[in-house]
């Protein structure tokens, strides 16, 4: 008896395991084909690995030994005859908590996942719609880098002002500049600020601050406000007194209630020259979404000449990937050999790790888990209710034969797949609380106890795993009570 139901067991697991390796085969090929939004050679390693395979394999084989031990030294115990005599409805009913002990397991895990899920999707939808401090819309993206053709430093700056002198006078073209990084890019510079005036606490670092190299026009052309002062202009050269803008974020911190006009800081990495404020712009983000934006400055490219850097193009209403030939083409009036890569509209930049990307891959993980454990959990409340159903058939035929109608039997069952969902609902919500509290990072604009999110994933889930406990209901209306009777 014990081998006959340790291999049934085994069995079942032997197939669920198989194809789980072949879903996780599948998975790990699509994670790994996620493009990163960079023509870097950068992906995700989702490479097979045998042993995390042989675990999670044997994992499932141990499950099926361990979950076939219990029944099958259950049912080689003594006492056959009582079994045989009471048709295995008492020793079957003492133990159906087990069961549905199960079944409230997976579905409070599901709703729990769901929830986690249906919280990143609103974080997500709540982060494309964040104040970024600059209008990605209408931008046309494109990364050159005169150095790869061997230009040098004079040549590169002669480049770039020629190249934009051409592209601003393209029809539709609103504004144009050139930039070191891009916000969200995987480009990023910063270093320790020493400003005069600002006290270090003993034992701290001096406070650190982002940084980028642009031309005039940028803040324009990016839709970035400035608060104070003025933006660059052709004459901010290298000949002349270093200069920059830094974000209000960064004004406050160093200068507090005073204006940073004409204040003076330099870099840790470069102590020689220091640089005069001659603007305040409004906070923008750079690096990420979450989290509050820090100090950050910007310095003219002519001051501070990096040669790979990205031709931002902003068009006069039309759609940005318009304008790539005609700017392609300017670019090789320019310089015939220039390669071009990462040609994209600025939203489709955004889609990085460090911008919408990470919270598209959390959203679809935590609800790719959370249709899986919805699946199991269908099929476990399905299971129950059924099972329970079979073995109440004798006691279903009485209570018709007693007077009972179909809705009474309907009802009867129907209480039961509720008790189940409802305990289940009750310890999901439970465990989605803990669980967004910890995944709280990856959240934005949204509570991880948001109230809309938790009462409509907990509706729907109580009308789907409801609805596999009406099919047993409904059989059971329809048993011949002389049939039960003599059932068993």
């Amino acid at each position: 008896m014990i081998r006959q139901l340790l291999t049934e067991s085994i069995l079942l697991a032997f197939g669920g395991g198989s194809a789980g390796v072949a879903l996780g085969l599948f998975a790990s090929n699509f994670m790994g084909s996620i493009h990163l939004g960079t023509s870097m050679p950068a992906v995700l390693d989702f490479q097979f690995d045998w042993r995390v395979f042989l675990f999670a394999f044997g994992a499932a084989l141990a499950t099926g030994i361990v979950v076939g031990v219990v029944p099958a030294l259950r049912a080689s115990n003594g006492h056959m005859l009582e079994v045989i005599r009471e048709g295995g409805r008492t020793v079957t009913a003492s133990r159906n908590w087990l069961r549905s002990g199960l079944a409230v397991a997976q579905v409070g895990g599901s709703l729990m996942l769901l929830i986690v899920a249906g919280l990143m999707t609103r974080s997500l939808g709540n982060a494309r719609q964040l104040r970024l401090g600059f209008e990605p819309r209408g931008v046309l993206n494109l990364t050159l880098d005169p150095n790869e053709i061997g230009y040098s430093r004079a040549q590169g700056q002669t480049f770039y002002k020629e190249l934009l002198e051409r592209v601003r006078s393209l029809p539709g073209v609103k504004s144009a500049s050139v930039a070191y990084t891009v916000p969200m890019g995987y480009f990023n510079s910063g270093d320790s600020v020493l400003t005069p005036g600002y006290e270090v606490g003993k034992g701290e670092a001096p406070p650190f601050a982002g940084y980028n190299m642009v031309t005039p026009q940028y803040f324009e052309t990016l839709g970035m406000a400035t608060l104070e002062g003025r933006g660059f202009e052709a004459g901010d050269t290298e000949d002349k007194e270093r200069v920059a803008i830094v974000n209000r974020a960064m004004a406050e911190k160093f200068w507090p209630g005073q204006s940073a006009l004409g204040h003076e800081f330099t870099m840790a990495g470069d102590r020689a020259h220091s640089m005069k404020v001659v603007g305040v712009a409004e906070n923008a983000r750079t690096n990420g979404l979450i989290g509050p934006v820090g100090p950050y400055f910007y310095m003219p490219l002519a001051q501070q000449y990096f040669s790979l850097a990205t031709l931002q193009v902003r068009t006069l209403g039309g759609p940005p990937e318009a304008l790539a030939g005609p700017v392609r083409e300017q670019i090789r009036g320019v310089a015939p050999t220039m390669p071009v890569f990462e040609v994209r509209p600025m939203m489709r930049s955004l889609e990085t790790l460090n911008g919408f990307l990470l919270f598209e891959l959390a959203a679809g993980l935590a609800g790719a888990l959370g249709l899986l454990g919805l699946i199991l959990a269908v099929v476990g409340v399905f299971g129950v209710i059924s099972f329970s159903v079979s073995q109440r058939t004798h006691e279903i035929g009485i209570r018709m034969a007693l007077g009972a109608g179909s809705q009474n039997v309907l009802g009867m069952i129907l209480r039961q797949g509720a008790v189940i969902v409802a305990a289940g609902l009750a310890l999901g919500i439970l465990l989605a609380m803990v669980t967004a509290r910890l995944v709280g990072n990856f959240q934005t604009g949204v509570s991880p106890f948001d109230p809309l999110t938790y009462i409509c994933v907990s509706v729907a889930l109580m009308v789907v795993a409801m609805l596999p406990c009406y099919l047993p209901a409904r059989r059971a209306t329809r048993v011949d009570p002389m049939v039960a009777l003599r059932y068993e």
